[in-house]
């Protein structure tokens, strides 16, 4: 297992050992019985934070979007305003 993730990341096997060793006996449960259980714990938490980012991400998406075509329908309405162009070409860009 360490060796494929090893392969994976493209990492000496020997760094690959002295970096997991530690949460593999625990994933094992060989030094402490709850290990496992903290282990499932903190993937659970790594999961739940990037289920948050990636929603706040796309929340932001969405918002710039909204943004940009209520600055382009501004435009329509007005094509000659310099003004307008710049503002709708600056929010097309974030």
């Amino acid at each position: 297992m360490i060796e494929k993730l090893g392969a994976l990341l493209q990492l000496p096997k020997t760094s690959m050992i002295v970096m997991f060793e530690p949460f593999l006996a625990l994933l094992q449960g060989q030094d402490n019985p709850a290990g496992g259980v903290l282990c499932l714990g903190v993937v659970v938490i790594l999961i739940v934070a990037l289920v948050a980012s990636s929603n706040k991400k796309q929340r932001e998406l969405d918002a710039a979007r909204a943004a940009y075509q209520a600055s382009l329908s501004a435009l329509k309405s007005n094509p000659t305003n310099a003004d307008l162009r710049e503002r709708t070409l600056r929010v097309g860009r974030a």
